[in-house]
């Protein structure tokens, strides 16, 4: 059966434990273990749009289940990215076969950016994503970091997109980025960077900068917009 994209807005009136082979799964905000666990071997795509803290701290275990996974987009608070950073970095192989990886932050105004420490949780990810092709996250870096950032992604060989928010500095211009595109994988293609200033809301920051996503594929490496993050 070929991939299969399933929306449970209505769990009763769906019968998402009748799927045969079902690859593909978007699922709204409700609890993991409403995935029928047969289910769970044949997923190749999946999105999970609100994780809970007390779920993350089990998520381990929920990814040894789902070890063909090509595509991962999960959506979670601020104040647990920790929990779900420490859930992948010691995933020990029930990810290796990702090629997509989508971590998002509910939180309306991403604050705060994300610690060192957390970036380095997040570096200890990419370690055990050998295969990884796209990463996008919501989760805010600070540009102080950016340089550091750049150089954790460096252990992903086979990235071709980027999709990152970041704080930028008035001293950010076109040329910065490209110095920093240097840095990145040769099989580069995509880089979007989702612009913000300090600690203004997102409407502070429209009218300052756009908060637009600021594509210099052409005159980085390539000139294939990042629109799919799917494999």
């Amino acid at each position: 059966m070929g991939n299969i994209f399933m929306e449970l807005q209505n769990v009763p009136a769906v019968d998402i434990g009748a799927a045969r082979d079902l690859q593909e799964l978007h699922h709204p905000a409700l609890p993991l273990d409403s995935i029928p666990p047969h289910v769970l071997p044949h997923l190749t795509h999946l999105e999970l749009l609100w994780v809970t803290p007390a779920e993350l701290g089990t998520f381990g275990s929920f990814l040894q289940q789902v070890s063909r996974l090509q595509s991962l987009t999960i959506k979670c608070s601020r104040q647990s990215v920790d929990l779900l950073l420490c859930a992948l970095a010691q995933a020990q192989g029930c990810i290796l076969r990702l090629t997509s990886l989508a971590l998002i932050d509910q939180d309306e105004f991403r604050i705060p950016a994300l610690t060192s420490g957390e970036l380095q949780m997040l570096f200890d990810v990419f370690k055990q994503l050998p295969a990884l092709r796209r990463f996008r996250t919501s989760f805010r870096c600070e540009y102080k970091h950016w340089a550091w950032f750049l150089d954790g992604l460096s252990v992903l060989k086979d990235l071709e997109v980027l999709g990152v928010e970041m704080n930028i500095s008035e001293a950010t211009t076109r040329n910065t980025i490209n110095t920093w595109a240097q840095q990145l994988p040769s099989g580069f293609t995509a880089l979007a960077i989702t612009a913000t200033t300090g600690e203004h809301s997102q409407q502070e920051a429209s009218n300052s900068c756009g908060r637009a996503v600021v594509s210099w594929n052409t005159s980085i490496r390539g000139s294939r917009q990042m629109t799919d993050f799917k494999s």
